[in-house]
């Protein structure tokens, strides 16, 4: 081959694969963008360097830099701290995050990426929590009902034994005594 056509070669060989990479980097871009779960890139002291569509409409209006525990519940920020130094892929922790809607819950997941950088993916588990809570609250008062009519059912059998010894103590009769079992009774 001549010099001219090697470097022609090598040439569409780099054109190629360029190609090839801004497809891949396209299909990344799509499959980040139209997931529904929140995903961010934070350094391991809590800022946040970039986030999917998703993530911005659940934090509003940021800019690179900004702390991302500013964005969650006080009482969550300790754990969400740790959840970031933590050198452990793949780990989860549920954090509120406050919105205009009120303090939702989220499962947060963390995935270390080079660069003391983490992965984050928050997905919204606030209807689970709150179907867990009303089905935890049903079962209580399922118990409380169970309760309840053990009670009510042991009483009830105790008073049918009272009322037969005041209905025979009626028919063996002593007048005197009448106007207080009648009482009884009642």
């Amino acid at each position: 081959l001549t010099p001219s056509v090697a470097v022609g070669m090598h040439l569409m060989t780099l054109v190629a694969l360029l190609f090839r990479v801004s497809e891949e980097s396209n299909r990344y871009r799509q499959l980040v963008d139209s997931a529904e779960d929140s995903l961010l890139v934070l350094d391991t002291g809590g800022r946040i360097w970039e986030a999917n569509p998703a993530a911005e409409r659940l934090l509003g209006s940021w800019k690179s830099g900004d702390s991302f525990f500013d964005r969650i519940s006080p009482d969550c920020r300790v754990r969400g701290v740790a959840h970031l130094e933590d050198d452990r892929s793949g780990r989860r922790i549920e954090i509120k995050i406050p919105t205009p809607q009120g303090e939702l819950v989220y499962e947060s997941l963390a995935v270390n990426l080079p660069n003391d950088r983490v992965s984050l993916t928050l997905r919204d588990i606030s209807a689970r929590r709150s179907m867990e809570a009303g089905m935890l609250h049903s079962a209580r008062m399922e118990t409380v009902g169970s309760l309840a009519s053990g009670i009510a059912h042991d009483f009830n059998n105790t008073m049918t034994a009272l009322l037969g010894q005041v209905g025979i103590l009626q028919i063996q009769g002593d007048d005197s005594k009448r106007g207080s079992l009648k009482k009884m009774e009642a």
